[in-house]
């Protein structure tokens, strides 16, 4: 199987996934997209592209609210999930979540390691 066909299978099973969650055939979705820390923004900018495949492929919207978690929010905020990201995940109608944590915050107090605080 060819690269653009384990793509198209992908992206195939994306939609049928969503759309078994969601109902919906046409949708228009909001989605907090927490990047994290270390590989994490890295992989989101992938799954983002591949997000918005399905959304042109299908016909649907989806709207990505960004927020900080893990040790970036708790280097700008000092917690690593702060009221802003809870506020835009609550409002929103899916959390794709990436990665927390690295060496850089293994000292912190326990209940504010990117891990266990978000």
């Amino acid at each position: 199987m060819s690269h653009r066909d384990r793509r198209e299978k992908f992206v195939n099973s994306l939609w049928l996934i969503l759309t078994i969650l969601w109902g919906d055939k046409y949708m228009k979705k909001c989605i907090a997209v927490l990047a994290g820390d270390g590989i994490g923004p890295e992989i989101m900018k992938e799954g983002l592209k591949v997000l918005d495949t399905v959304a042109k492929k299908f016909g649907h919207t989806f709207e990505y609210k960004t927020a900080l978690v893990g040790g970036c929010a708790y280097d700008k905020y000092g917690h690593p999930l702060p009221d802003e990201t809870k506020t835009i995940c609550n409002n929103a109608d899916a959390i794709y979540f990436g990665a927390v944590g690295g060496p850089k915050w293994e000292n912190l107090p326990a209940e504010l390691t990117p891990e266990r605080g978000a």
